[in-house]
């Protein structure tokens, strides 16, 4: 099956915002999660639903304050990123992300990955070589006790 692949700057661009996305996520920088997405952005990571920006920023808004109170720490891992064009300026963009959790002073002890899923995300360019989410579907592989 032959499949179309897109060029190494639109490959980059979108990979450079799966990055910037998680580094924001786990609180590596104080950017906004939401300004990632298109303003009618959505979110389904199952429990989880969000429909426009606002939502989106409220989630990570509550969720960094109650990360704070508790000192827990993130990080998401993402790998085989996969971008497959749907149209011009819009893509299907897949991936898997392990995420490591834990809370307390650093360093924290290492376990085996607290959760790992599959994301599907649809990004779209809302400029000129910016590509932002439409919106980001989760589902859960596996999860660690702690996790479910």
């Amino acid at each position: 099956m032959a499949r179309t692949v897109v060029d190494a700057a639109t490959w980059a661009a979108v990979q450079s915002l799966a990055a910037d996305y998680w580094r924001r996520v786990d609180g590596l920088c104080t950017a906004p999660v939401d300004a990632l997405f298109i303003e009618a952005g959505w979110m389904d990571y199952g429990a989880v639903r969000c429909e426009g920006r606002a939502q989106i920023r409220k989630f990570y808004t509550d969720r960094a304050a109650r990360e704070a109170e508790a000192r827990s720490t993130t990080r998401h891992l993402f790998s085989n990123l996969l971008i497959v064009p749907i149209e011009s300026g819009r893509l299907r963009v897949s991936s898997t992300v392990h995420v490591l959790a834990g809370q307390g002073d650093w360093p924290l002890p290492a376990h085996v990955p607290t959760v790992v899923g599959d994301f599907d995300d649809v990004v779209v360019e809302s400029e000129p070589g910016v590509w932002r989410y439409e919106g980001r579907r989760a589902r859960i592989v596996f999860a660690a006790g702690t996790a479910r």
